[in-house]
């Protein structure tokens, strides 16, 4: 018994020409996939290139064992007006009557890295109304205070006060964005 396809504009096909069509598309298609391999082994036949700008910025924060690395002048503005927190000393940070903003970032978050410095200067501004810490969740137990508080993506800020939490600010903000929200925190009793 003879097996006949018909295929518009192509006519009839017997079972013959359909496997000849699903060799040659097989072949094209294997052919196209060893040619990305190839392009994307040699990224395109050219040299990358850091771009200007936010990825330059990326690009230029210097890493040690996957951590950053701060000289000392930045290690003293980070612990006089970023607090280095962990399991240990969470609680008694956010348990505050004054609103208290945690950033819950990671080693490896780019994001994390370019909100530092912004968080930082709002952190300045801000410096008396609010109080700022940071936790590094994925170093050491710290992983179970952002279960705790349901952090699925970094960098996330969390505004507390007296160990409540206030709200939630995910992702990269820039400064004036940033400040703008924080301030909407400050007027809540």
């Amino acid at each position: 018994m003879m097996l006949l396809i018909n295929i518009p504009r192509w006519g009839i096909l017997n079972k013959g020409d359909v496997m000849k069509v699903k060799r040659a598309f097989a072949f094209i298609l294997f052919v196209v996939i060893v040619i990305a391999v190839i392009f994307l082994a040699t990224k395109g036949g050219r040299k990358e290139k850091v771009s200007e700008g936010v990825s330059n910025q990326i690009a230029n924060i210097p890493i040690t064992n996957n951590q950053p690395s701060f000289t000392s002048q930045a290690k003293k503005e980070v612990s006089d007006i970023l607090v280095e927190l962990d399991t240990g000393n969470f609680s008694k940070f956010i348990n505050s009557q004054i609103p208290v903003v945690v950033d819950f970032w990671a080693t490896t978050c780019s994001a994390c890295r370019m909100l530092e410095p912004v968080l930082r200067e709002v952190a300045k501004e801000l410096n008396g109304e609010m109080k700022f810490g940071k936790i590094a969740i994925d170093i050491g137990n710290n992983e179970e205070v952002a279960r705790r508080f349901s952090i699925i993506g970094t960098p996330t800020l969390i505004v507390f006060r007296g160990g409540k939490e206030l709200g939630q600010i995910v992702g990269y903000r820039g400064k004036e964005e940033l400040m703008d929200s924080l301030k909407a925190f400050l007027v809540k009793k």
